[in-house]
């Protein structure tokens, strides 16, 4: 199986069926070694089933996406999770009551790393818990440089404290202007447009025509003021 970067979308097809070792008939129960996929390389794959009924020859076809790879194995108690539609960006995870953290790097759509709300251990109970509250998330992708937000509230994690997000950027909102990536369009980030549009700064490109004129300006103003954090 090739790695999640030569494949389009980190997607890989299953079809499952009966090892063909096995006669119809037989009731053996099938096992684990039946089915060897090698997915130690990191990375947000895409499984998609499709389930055709015998009698009627009706199917129905469903996905799932799942973060793989030995990085987040051994009792891993961090961060981690997908960027849906991406693979290759810079992500920014702060939880609102704790002081903002060095951004984490996505590769083949997925990422992990530490952070101290993560992976706490709680002393009265004898496990690692995530501490709950509201994480702020700023998604800038790597290809064509565009910045999503979103947010999302959360609850103690897993049983080692471990906390996964799953960040679908198609039903994001893109915000044009947050230069300062702090989830709005405001102040500051009009002084620094207006800086980079008298200067001809490619920032200042916020449609990507390889122009800056008046259409970004158009842009700016209509993202101006605007917060798009979604609660999810």
């Amino acid at each position: 199986m090739a790695p999640p970067e030569d494949k389009e979308g980190c997607r890989l097809r299953l079809k499952i069926k009966r090892p063909p070792h096995l006669p119809p008939s037989s009731r053996q129960r099938l096992k684990i070694q039946d089915f060897i996929f090698d997915l130690d390389e990191f990375g947000l794959y895409r499984f998609e089933a499709n389930f055709v009924a015998q009698d009627t020859n009706d199917s129905v076809v469903n996905s799932i996406y799942r973060v793989l790879g030995d990085e987040i194995s051994d009792n891993f108690n961090g961060v981690w999770g997908g960027v849906i539609g991406a693979k290759e960006g810079i992500l920014h995870l702060n939880h609102e009551d704790f002081d903002i953290e060095a951004p984490l790097e996505v590769h083949n759509g997925a990422f992990f790393g530490d952070r101290q709300w993560a992976g706490v251990f709680d002393e009265r109970t004898g496990y690692h818990n995530t501490v709950p509250g509201k994480v702020f998330i700023t998604f800038i992708d790597s290809i064509d440089g565009k910045i999503y937000h979103t947010q999302r509230n959360i609850d103690y994690g897993s049983l080692n404290g471990n906390q996964m997000f799953l960040i679908d950027i198609q039903q994001l909102s893109h915000l044009q202007g947050d230069y300062d990536l702090d989830g709005d369009a405001d102040g500051s980030d009009l002084s620094n447009f207006l800086i980079f549009f008298s200067s001809g700064n490619s920032k200042a490109d916020l449609n990507n025509d390889g122009l800056i004129d008046g259409q970004d300006l158009a842009l700016f103003a209509f993202s101006f003021g605007s917060c798009p954090f979604l609660r999810w």
